[in-house]
């Protein structure tokens, strides 16, 4: 069963040109692959996609298989699921005639899928992960494809069960918590002091934050460096 698909790019003007002369007047397969290639190279980060073009009404061409045009695909809008291809046909530049192939374009992934419900706040793991082909229609840039995506990452809110899990729907878990015991590692130059301190607020890596100083009881800033330690310069 085909399902619609977000595909290709938001580019006002999308040009594919073929030759009549290795190609066919009725001969969809080429059509098919330079398709599939623009898709391919656009979307090189899928993992093994697997790419469904159905042209739907290609008996339309029938009429124009002897005379010889040049064959283009024109289109100034997205090609989605169900979709038009407007076919050029043209000699010495000059277009003659113009047909709509009505196709239904499908682009499936290995992404990642809830296998039950998922809480608000719960840990992600292959116990509650599976990865398996979906139709990735209008979320690509959203979408998960590998377990390490998911390391100390937790649910923001309560996520169905069967659900293609969104980056959108999950967040990382902070590797400092507000309250926490630090060690404040102070460095200037070759010079390393360390004094103990308490977090202000919680942390990821790399991130500033507040803490104090628990002897001096002073306020500073610094970089989480892991989930011992801060960074301050």
């Amino acid at each position: 069963m085909l399902s619609s698909f977000f595909l290709l790019f938001n580019l006002l003007f999308f040009f594919i040109n073929i030759n009549a002369s290795t190609l066919p007047i009725d001969d969809i397969a080429l059509l098919k692959q330079s398709i599939k290639k623009q898709i391919l190279l656009k979307y090189d980060s899928l993992k093994q996609p697997s790419i469904n073009i159905s042209v739907l009404n290609k008996d339309r061409l029938n009429k124009y298989k002897e005379k010889k045009y040049d064959y283009k695909l024109k289109t100034t809008n997205k090609l989605l699921g169900r979709c038009i291809l407007p076919i050029s046909l043209e000699k010495n530049g000059k277009e003659h005639a113009r047909v709509n192939l009505l196709a239904q374009i499908d682009v499936y992934s290995k992404v990642a899928k809830t296998k039950d419900k998922i809480s608000k706040g719960e840990f992600l793991s292959s116990k509650n992960i599976e990865f398996s082909m979906q139709n990735i229609t209008g979320i690509y840039s959203d979408i998960i494809n590998s377990f390490e995506y998911l390391k100390n990452k937790q649910a923001k809110f309560l996520i169905p069960k069967n659900v293609i899990l969104k980056k959108s729907l999950i967040k990382e878990v902070p590797i400092i918590k507000n309250g926490d015991k630090v060690l404040i590692r102070f460095i200037s130059g070759r010079i390393v002091v360390e004094a103990e301190g308490i977090a202000r607020g919680d942390g990821y890596k790399q991130q500033k934050i507040k803490v104090q100083n628990i002897k001096s009881k002073k306020y500073l800033e610094a970089e989480v460096f892991d989930r011992y330690t801060v960074i301050a310069y």
